[in-house]
């Protein structure tokens, strides 16, 4: 039986590829004085014990080697038709080759050897150089990797972490053909001192998830799970790196938030149970009685009073009528006339005015409603004392305050802005699985 003419092109092109690679690599051993090299293009053991050494292995290997060499080249080519540096960039845009780059050698120059040139004039770029060769796109963060490394820059674990996963997460977005579905976490894993055990069954979030855990210190996890993208639609659909966006809506860094749950576990499905996160109630079926305290005032005293007293009124004015009394009948039946066209104003000063403590309740309805017809449903009638919140999710927002207090801020009604009010408008004949508008209002802060 023949083998397919494409397969065996392929199996000639790829041993004409890796004849390339060692011959160079042979040559840059010898150039560098070494007695052995080593390649991480064979490095993969299908068998599963050996497979879990030696995906950590790259990163020990590198660490502990005397040079870091490039070797690029186009495949089955002597004669490349990119340039050195295009060559090289190419190369940084693959995920394992990253962590080789920011674990060379401190001190030592990278040698950049490339197929079918003088291979005793190697391209040599100072490692401090080298991100702005390789890594264009990734140039800052890489610097401050490298000179944590170096040890001209103290990063912690958490700093270290985040400036990693902001690189490897784009690679991975990029179309880097993946060798594991957690491949970016293994290849965070060379970064860090814990290193759980490669399961191959894992998902991307489940092997980022079991990594977080066995770096518990840090609370990776816990503290991505606080982060709001910025852009939602980006996350949306068959990205499989959903879990990794650390680009916050409110530009907070993971070092920034300190959070009160824990996770005790890893579920099915990315899933993980959280430990610690308490939960309220939202009431969606319809508006409670919300009990208030106001403080108490002569003048609210003093309208509560005849207010409570008008029936009394009128009884009286009725018993002088019944006694001939006119005089005692048309003082009370004109203190109830009176009393009863202020009626609508002494209860307003009665049940109104600053709200000192009221009663916590979360009610929730989808949609908007105007702030007036919410305040009226809850308490009776409208009197400002329910405001917008300005920071309360992505479709809040605020305007600073004329007068007194020029740096404070209040929230306003986000439909008075156009692309706020196309959004509720979308969501109210939204399809399931469609982004959807809701509404929670907070009686505790009002």
């Amino acid at each position: 039986m023949s083998a397919r003419p494409e397969l065996v092109e392929h199996c000639r092109i790829y041993n004409a590829d890796s004849d390339a690679l060692h011959k160079i690599a042979r040559e840059a051993a010898a150039q560098a004085n070494v007695p052995a090299y080593w390649t991480d293009r064979n490095c993969m053991d299908p068998d599963e014990k050996q497979l879990q050494s030696d995906v950590y292995d790259i990163c020990d290997i590198v660490r502990g080697a005397e040079a870091l060499v490039v070797i690029v080249g186009e495949s089955n080519s002597e004669q490349p038709s990119k340039c050195d540096e295009s060559l090289l960039e190419d190369w940084g845009e693959r995920m394992w080759t990253w962590p080789e780059g920011i674990l060379a050698k401190p001190g030592k120059d990278i040698l950049v050897y490339t197929r079918s040139k003088d291979y005793q004039m190697p391209m040599r770029i100072p490692r401090m150089e080298f991100p702005a060769k390789a890594w264009p796109r990734d140039r800052d963060r890489a610097i401050q990797l490298i000179d944590h490394y170096e040890n001209n820059l103290a990063l912690t674990r958490l700093e270290l972490v985040v400036l990693a996963l902001e690189c490897l997460q784009r690679r991975a977005k990029s179309g880097t053909t993946p060798f594991f579905p957690g491949d970016m976490s293994y290849a965070l894993m060379g970064l860090l001192r814990q290193r759980p055990d490669i399961d191959r069954k894992d998902s991307a979030f489940q092997a980022f998830a079991r990594l977080s855990l066995a770096n518990d210190s840090d609370k990776l996890l816990e503290r991505m799970i606080c982060i709001l993208p910025k852009d939602l639609d980006e996350y949306t659909g068959d990205d499989k790196h959903y879990w990794a966006a650390i680009d916050d809506y409110w530009n907070v860094r993971l070092w920034d938030i300190d959070p009160y749950c824990q996770i005790a576990g890893i579920g099915n499905g990315d899933t993980v149970v959280i430990d610690g996160a308490y939960a309220a109630t939202i009431h969606w079926d319809s508006f409670q009685r919300v009990a208030i305290t106001t403080k108490e005032t002569w003048t609210r005293l003093i309208s509560r009073f005849f207010l409570r007293a008008a029936p009394g009124y009128m009884s009286l004015a009725i018993l002088g009528l019944s006694l001939n009394i006119t005089s005692l009948a048309a003082i009370f039946l004109l203190l109830t006339i009176i009393v009863m066209l202020l009626s609508p104003m002494l209860t307003l000063h009665t049940y109104g005015g600053k709200a000192w403590n009221t009663q916590p309740w979360l009610f929730g309805f989808e949609g908007h409603m105007d702030i007036k017809e919410i305040e009226s449903l809850i308490f009776g009638f409208h009197q400002n004392r329910l405001t917008w919140a300005p920071y309360g999710s992505s479709l809040s927002k605020h305007q600073r305050m004329q007068g007194f207090l020029d740096d404070e801020c209040r929230g306003i009604d986000p439909k008075r802005f156009s692309d706020i009010a196309r959004k509720i408008e979308e969501s109210r004949d939204a399809d399931n699985g469609k982004p959807r508008i809701f509404t929670i209002v907070d009686t505790n802060t009002m």
